[in-house]
């Protein structure tokens, strides 16, 4: 939900409304929503080199940020009500804590915003907020409550999604009535992301099956062609006693050493096509390779299944008929 001044003025009573709704477990407000950063600083630390210059992504938050987000904590802990110094205290990520590199992270002061000291109290798992084909930059969060955009919202497991989304809007429209109602979901938000990706994914599974269509009509039409030349040959080593299986084999084999020879040329070329892609990605998964296997052995089915119906056909045709004319 994107905040507003009269969101901004009834937050805390917002807040409590929406824990004792029953359909929300944590609620909290940012600067900027999990899936993108808004703001970015450097940052300073006893130790840390002079010509050391490492952008942060920063994110200005309140209580309850990572049990919302549901991101873990590494190490410290997350701010709390608990303690009125955190006023003073900052959440680095993993990233952060790898680049400062220092033998405890936390209780470290850091320095940011020119003069602005403060405290890291924890250490959070890293998260991909930012563009899925970059990496995981250092992350500060710190407790800023009046630095907001973003007011987020994590649900209580339910069946009945639509059902929840009431109960919020008609607690916004209870105390922010001048404004409409409007969200949106991380993972829709997230999948934005990915909007190029999955167009070209759909254009590819419609090439793709227009290909093995017409590749099929091909293979479909080739091996008629050839059963249809061998007709004579197959009539005579019928009547010369070989059986139907044996005759479908012989057709058969002529093609399955085509498609071999197809699939050994394809499968560097699909490999090195897939790792080119997936290169793009700094978190990506790992391409098996029995997937290549694979393909290939359903490819060798889907072609011996078409090509052995024509066998058929012609193994089982009377041998009669094709030699009337010899």
């Amino acid at each position: 939900v994107w905040s507003n001044e009269e969101i901004g003025k009834n937050y805390n009573a917002i807040k409590q409304e929406l824990l004792s709704s029953g359909v929300v477990s944590s609620v909290t407000k940012s600067n900027s929503p999990i899936t993108d950063i808004y703001s970015n600083n450097f940052l300073d630390w006893r130790g840390k080199p002079a010509d050391q210059k490492v952008i942060f992504w920063t994110v200005a938050t309140e209580f309850d940020y990572t049990k919302t987000m549901g991101i873990k904590m590494v190490e410290g802990r997350d701010f709390s009500e608990d303690f009125k110094s955190d006023t003073a205290a900052v959440l680095i990520n993993r990233a952060a804590m790898e680049i400062m590199g220092l033998p405890e992270t936390v209780g470290t002061k850091v320095t940011f915003f020119g003069e602005r000291s403060a405290t890291i109290v924890g250490v959070t798992d890293n998260v991909l907020m930012g563009s899925p084909h970059g990496e995981i930059k250092p992350t500060l969060i710190l407790f800023q409550p009046d630095w907001v955009s973003a007011i987020s919202i994590r649900l209580e497991k339910t069946k009945d999604i639509q059902g929840s989304i009431k109960k919020i809007e008609t607690i916004f429209k209870k105390l922010d009535p001048s404004h409409p109602f409007s969200y949106s979901f991380v993972d829709e938000q997230f999948g934005r992301k990915f909007t190029t990706i999955t167009m070209i994914n759909r254009i590819a599974n419609l090439f793709a099956f227009l290909a093995i269509v017409i590749t099929g009509l091909g293979l479909l039409g080739l091996a008629a062609f050839t059963a249809e030349q061998r007709t004579k040959e197959i009539g005579i080593r019928k009547i010369l006693g070989a059986t139907v299986p044996s005759l479908v084999k012989m057709i058969a084999k002529e093609f399955t050493w085509l498609i071999i020879i197809a699939f050994f040329i394809a499968s560097p070329i699909s490999w090195w096509g897939f790792q080119k892609f997936l290169e793009q990605y700094t978190y990506r998964i790992d391409f098996p390779w029995w997937m290549i296997a694979l393909s290939g052995g359903l490819t060798l089915l889907f072609g011996l299944t078409i090509v052995s119906l024509q066998a058929l056909k012609a193994a089982r045709a009377n041998p009669v008929n094709s030699l009337r004319s010899e």
